[in-house]
């Protein structure tokens, strides 16, 4: 179980990384 603040956590981490990577 995940509560919506670690799920927007984790999304906004993994979008950070995608950009980083995809720069």
């Amino acid at each position: 179980h995940m509560d919506a603040g670690a799920r927007s956590s984790a999304l906004l981490v993994r979008a950070v990384a995608e950009a980083i990577e995809g720069s």
